[in-house]
């Protein structure tokens, strides 16, 4: 399993750009603001993607894209779940700093987002997820013209929606721009990595015990899971 040193985000890279995106909106000169598609995949492993030296041709694309693009050999998340993490991306501030570090906080309202300054800027903003922990919930709506949540019926890992879903609402946004030309922001996360597994008895296990606040919680999960490897 891998460690939280292991869970290197993307996401860094989406911000980096969504912030030089920021800072042209603000240069007197006449550059003209680029789109920014932000992507952020749960639980993706760096050392599972070739462009950092998998051996396995898992990431065509995402290889591709780092060869003609920005890649970040060190690139670290400030924390080791979803929830605060994505919080601080979109906030710029360490967990402790934006205030939502567990699943019964939201974000406070004199939080301002990265969505809410492009908006107030003109941009044109949409997002879409697939799982609560970046859900309107905790305030990850906010800022968004349209924030679509392709969300399953009831907090249940066997029903999320997959990839092909969120990719296709994503597509569809984009697609109903029409004669419009303002630049846009567009935030897509997806969770299947952290839930591909076809092994039962690991959803039948984790469903137990994952939404367990606590202690409790951790320690169950982390014991159960030290007893064995999974690799994709």
């Amino acid at each position: 399993m891998p460690t939280i040193s292991d869970r290197l985000r993307w996401t860094v890279v989406g911000a980096t750009l969504a912030t030089c995106f920021l800072s042209t909106l603000a240069c007197p000169s006449p550059i003209t603001p680029r789109n920014v598609v932000l992507i952020s995949i749960d639980t993706l492993r760096a050392d599972h993607l070739g462009c950092y030296g998998y051996d396995r041709q898992t990431t065509p694309h995402l290889d591709s894209l780092a060869a003609r693009g920005v890649r970040f050999e060190r690139a670290f998340t400030v924390a080791s779940w979803t929830l605060p993490a994505h919080m601080s991306l979109m906030t710029s501030r360490y967990p402790h700093g934006h205030g939502v570090e567990r699943q019964d906080q939201s974000l406070a309202k004199d939080v301002t987002v990265l969505a809410e300054l492009l908006k107030a800027e003109g941009v044109r903003t949409g997002g879409v997820i697939s799982w609560f922990f970046v859900s309107a919930r905790y305030g990850f709506d906010r800022g968004f013209e349209e924030f679509f949540e392709l969300l399953p019926e009831k907090e249940d890992l066997s029903a999320y929606r997959k990839a092909e879903d969120v990719i296709d609402t994503a597509i569809d946004w984009l697609g109903g721009r029409g004669a419009e030309r303002r630049p846009f922001f567009l935030f897509v996360h997806l969770f299947d990595p952290d839930l591909i597994t076809n092994f039962s008895f690991f959803l039948n296990i984790v469903e137990a015990v994952i939404f367990i606040d606590g202690c409790q919680h951790r320690s169950q999960r982390t014991s159960w899971l030290n007893n064995r490897v999974l690799d994709f």
